[in-house]
C-alpha cells in the first residue's frame, strides 16, 4: 500500500515532472488512457491521486529517465538528493512555474523541457561549459 503522503507528493510534483518529460496535460492522459479534464483534477487535488494512477504514472517517469538525464535529476531534486546540484527542491519547484509563466503553453512542452532542461544541466557543480 502507498502512503497518503507519498500520493499526495506525487501530485504536487507532476507538474514538474511533466516539464521535464515535455509532456503536456493531454499527452499524460492519453498515456495513461483518462480524460484531459481527469488529468487536471488530480494535478490541481480537486479528485485523488489513486494507488493505479500513481503506479501508472511512475512507471510512464522510470520509462523516460532512461533516456532523459535531467528528468532523471529533477526526480532526484524532488526527492532530496540534490547532491551535485546547486539547488533545492522547493527552487525547482519554483523555477518550473517561473518558466511556464514566461513561455506559457504556446511555446510547447518540448521547448520548455529543453530550457528547463539546459538550466537544470547549468545548475550541476560539476558541469562545464
Amino acid at each position: 500500500m502507498i502512503s497518503e503522503k507519498r500520493l499526495e507528493s506525487l501530485r504536487e510534483e507532476l507538474p514538474v515532472i511533466r516539464a521535464f518529460s515535455g509532456w503536456s496535460l493531454q499527452h499524460l492522459a492519453d498515456l495513461l488512457g483518462l480524460s484531459k479534464c481527469t488529468m487536471i483534477a488530480v494535478e490541481h487535488g480537486e479528485s485523488k491521486m489513486t494507488t493505479v494512477y500513481y503506479l501508472a504514472i511512475m512507471k510512464l517517469v522510470d520509462d523516460e529517465m532512461d533516456t532523459n538525464e535531467p528528468l532523471a535529476y529533477a526526480v532526484d531534486i524532488l526527492h532530496g538528493d540534490s547532491s551535485g546540484f546547486m539547488i533545492s527542491r522547493d527552487q525547482l519547484i519554483e523555477e518550473v512555474k517561473k518558466t511556464k509563466k514566461i513561455y506559457g503553453t504556446k511555446i510547447g512542452c518540448w521547448r520548455i523541457k529543453e530550457i528547463l532542461g539546459a538550466w537544470l544541466m547549468n545548475q550541476h557543480s560539476s558541469w562545464s561549459w
